[in-house]
């Protein structure tokens, strides 16, 4: 890594780290706990108090392990792991998909506003991010797969980032067997040691996911690449990057086959935004480097009016009075209870 290089990091974590503080510092005085998040936080105050008498069939119990039963620093650990995330990003973008604009793609991906709104939320995405990319770097394949099941563990859905790895990226077919191994013993023995029950959450997530939901029943309020559309019109443009794609064939392979799989998860019915648009920016970001790479001062200017855009998201987002006094039930506005994130932006601009 160059001099300049880590310059240029250290401009951009340190605005990061800004822009997450002040939203941090804004969203004090609310709670802001969807209906998984209250539910993540009663798992997580139940097995903490030793009580183990409240658990989702279909959430691995790894979620209460790892999460702090506290809003206020579950908060700050989710802070740390999506700072973390942004570096681990920039590394495997740069050293496994052997992108020399890398640095473009972490500016796309940290200062995204949607991805800074969402660490107030108490939610497993960034804890399944964090071990996703952390299980793609490592040399090490037993710490590999161990990492990789946590991932999958934290959130199912993120096989659609882990398969096409395993296919394309993964030379050590050993990985894959073993990753297999531990997604059932760790979640085996967790139940079986603190719940006294015999259960593997994944299987039951897919279950109520894909056959009770049907999702060939496609519901047009979870038409969630209309919300693409709608919310994140920059973002389809950093899409045309596709075109310009400059990778080795097994990585764009890789990127491609993760991005069929991320499509087709936005048409499923159980999905909602922060299930979606995670995974979608994290690969528009990707190839939206090499639109900018490709477009040259053009691509620098588009640069510049995305840090804009998103610094300006970021200031001027309010958080309405009455969300203090607003509590998620089956009553509530499903919108703003299966995503904060974009209902604040819908609330402070385009209301």
């Amino acid at each position: 890594m160059t001099i300049s290089e880590k310059y240029k990091l250290a401009i951009l974590f340190s605005s990061l780290i800004f822009l997450i503080s002040l939203n941090f510092f804004k969203a004090l005085p609310y709670e802001l706990l969807t209906f998984d998040g209250t539910q993540y936080l009663r798992m997580a105050k139940s097995f903490w108090s030793l009580k183990f008498d409240y658990i989702l069939p279909y959430r691995s119990p790894i979620a209460a392990i790892l999460l702090i039963p506290n809003v206020l620093i579950a908060r700050i650990e989710i802070i740390i792991l999506y700072i973390a995330s942004c570096y681990l990003f920039y590394l495997f973008v740069k050293e496994k998909l052997k992108i020399k604009e890398a640095f473009y793609s972490l500016v796309f991906f940290s200062l995204c506003w949607w991805n800074i709104l969402f660490t107030v939320e108490i939610a497993t995405e960034y804890f399944a991010l964090f071990f996703l990319l952390l299980g793609f770097l490592v040399n090490n394949y037993l710490i590999r797969s161990f990492s990789l099941s946590l991932s999958f563990l934290f959130r199912p859905d993120f096989i659609v980032f882990i398969l096409p790895f395993f296919i394309f990226l993964e030379n050590d077919k050993k990985t894959i067997l073993l990753f297999i191994s531990f997604s059932f013993l760790i979640d085996i023995l967790i139940f079986l040691i603190f719940y006294k029950t015999f259960n593997v959450s994944f299987i039951n997530f897919f279950a109520e996911n894909f056959i009770k939901r049907t999702p060939w029943k496609i519901s047009p309020g979870n038409f969630y690449w209309a919300r693409f559309i709608q919310v994140l019109p920059y973002y389809l443009f950093l899409l045309m990057g596709i075109i310009y794609l400059k990778m080795r064939k097994n990585e764009k392979n890789f990127f491609l086959l993760s991005l069929v799989l991320v499509s087709l998860l936005g048409f499923l019915p159980f999905t909602n935004d922060r299930i979606f648009f995670l995974k979608m920016l994290l690969l528009t970001s990707i190839c939206g480097a090499f639109l900018v790479k490709k477009l040259e001062t053009y691509g620098m200017l588009i640069l510049l009016i995305f840090i804009f855009i998103n610094v300006l998201v970021l200031v001027f987002v309010q958080y309405p009075p009455w969300l203090k006094e607003f509590v998620c039930c089956p009553s509530s506005p499903f919108e703003f209870c299966s995503n904060i994130a974009t209902s604040l932006f819908f609330e402070s601009f385009l209301r």
